[in-house]
């Protein structure tokens, strides 16, 4: 009966990390958390930036239309249909006053919590 138990426990425990290491339901707070460190580890002042998340993604979406019909856009073919292509993410985006600079978006991965991306508008 002991052995059946402790091989119950190591397929329980076999299982389990099979799942992403990092795998689990991130709060919009966790989310910006990770896209302010992105922008911190690139020398970016986000202070004098709107902070936004970007629920579905859906200013995203209107914005990398643009930017996947436009080919001197330094990210043409990256983002939509590159990094982010098949991926499930959250976005964060950096509204900076004009005068500052040109904003900035931060691509989360959903499962893993990962910076995919950091977009900066030119």
């Amino acid at each position: 009966m002991l052995q059946k138990g402790v091989l119950f426990l190591l397929l329980t425990v076999f299982a389990a990390s099979l799942a992403p290491a990092f795998a689990k339901d991130l709060t919009e707070t966790e989310v910006i958390a990770v896209a302010k460190d992105a922008l911190t580890g690139k020398a970016i002042a986000f202070e004098d930036a709107v902070v936004v998340y970007d629920k579905d993604n859906q200013k995203w979406i209107g914005w990398g239309e643009v930017v996947a019909k436009t080919p001197s856009d330094p990210n043409y073919g990256n983002l939509p249909q590159g990094v982010l292509s098949g991926k499930k993410y959250h976005t964060v985006y950096f509204d900076f006053d004009e005068t500052k600079r040109d904003d900035v978006w931060v691509f989360v991965d959903a499962d893993t919590g990962d910076v995919l991306s950091v977009y900066e508008e030119k």
